[in-house]
């Protein structure tokens, strides 16, 4: 009654949008691509069918090497953001081999389902990964994600790792900046008072450039992942929307902005201020003028989203305490892997 397959390039060009909904909207552009190169190199897309009627899908990205020492995000394949590249420290290597695929998607019809299905097309797409030469799956899901109870019982009994906290998100419109200008007004007067500035990036010139460096260089061990300028901070910084946080002439911090995978969204993945004024509101205010230069610059209805590690308790309070009430939404990303034997 059911049968389960590869999709192939030919095929979709036929049938695609069959397959379509049961995927991400985001995500269906990579089917269009699936069995267009090598199965090496290429999505892996697996079909079910019942009777003649598409009934299910699971899609893997593109393989990918997990960057070494220096190596930039953009590097990544579609359907890959830095979170997926950012769970482990490797060492250098030439050439590091591509053998990671991240599970994208995976839909059954609702007359389909309690069937094992589910189990089938995870099984029949890992052994498709596995002769590709693909020795781990990552998985990436979100607190807010319909079903995620009974897609987290798939993977475990697929034999996929437990779920781990990967960040924690708040996302709100950007017109959030001006509504706070005006709640924090007395705020943001005495910070000014005290010589609170910013400048963008783009702005900066190269003796500004050479401070900012400076200052970065001098941080304390523990705080070097908050380092802006390593090529290992797993994003693509956009020059009008990062800033450094001044204290009159001063640099003591930054906040830097990325291009998100939705249209029209900006993440601000990596924020940080000096012990000096970080009791004292820089990164809030800081947060705010940033929003304010994406408003004029994408719309107030563009979408910022900030995110932090699940490991820094501190970035998380300050989120939940100063930007939430601002916020449309917070959910938590986990991550859970599966190591597939040769």
């Amino acid at each position: 009654m059911f049968r389960i397959a590869p999709l192939t390039a030919g095929f979709l060009g036929r049938a695609a949008g069959e397959f379509e909904s049961f995927t991400y909207p985001r995500l269906r552009p990579l089917l269009a691509r699936a069995g267009q190169s090598t199965s090496a190199a290429g999505c892996i897309a697996v079909g079910v069918w019942m009777g003649e009627q598409p009934a299910g899908l699971a899609l893997y990205s593109e393989p990918w090497a997990l960057p070494p020492e220096g190596a930039a995000a953009a590097s990544l394949p579609p359907g890959i953001d830095s979170a997926d590249a950012a769970d482990s420290a490797r060492s250098p290597e030439a050439t590091p081999p591509k053998d990671r695929r991240r599970l994208l998607s995976v839909m059954v019809h609702p007359l389909a389902r309690r069937s094992g299905l589910g189990m089938r097309l995870l099984a029949s797409g890992e052994a498709l990964a596995r002769e590709s030469g693909t020795r781990r799956l990552v998985a990436v899901h979100s607190s807010r994600m319909q079903a995620r109870q009974a897609f987290e019982r798939l993977l475990a009994v697929c034999g996929w790792r437990p779920p781990q906290e990967l960040e924690f998100r708040l996302a709100g419109r950007a017109a959030w900046a001006e509504r706070a200008k005006h709640d924090w007004a007395g705020f943001l007067q005495r910070l000014a008072d005290r010589g609170f500035g910013t400048t963008s990036w783009r702005d900066m010139d190269d003796a500004e450039w050479a401070k900012a460096r400076r200052v970065a260089h001098e941080l304390p061990e523990a705080d070097r992942a908050f380092d802006p300028f390593s090529r290992n901070i797993g994003v693509t910084p956009l020059a009008d929307l990062s800033i450094v946080l001044r204290r009159e002439e001063r640099i003591v911090g930054w906040i830097v902005g990325s291009r998100g995978a939705l249209a029209d969204s900006f993440h601000y993945s990596q924020g940080y201020a000096l012990p000096e004024v970080r009791r004292l509101g820089w990164l809030a205010a800081g947060a705010r003028d940033v929003c304010e230069r994406q408003a004029k610059l994408h719309g107030a209805a563009s979408l910022s989203v900030f995110e932090t590690s699940q490991g820094n308790t501190a970035m998380r309070r300050f989120m939940e305490r100063q930007l939430e009430p601002y916020s449309e939404w917070t959910d938590s990303r986990y991550v859970s892997e599966k190591e597939l034997q040769p």
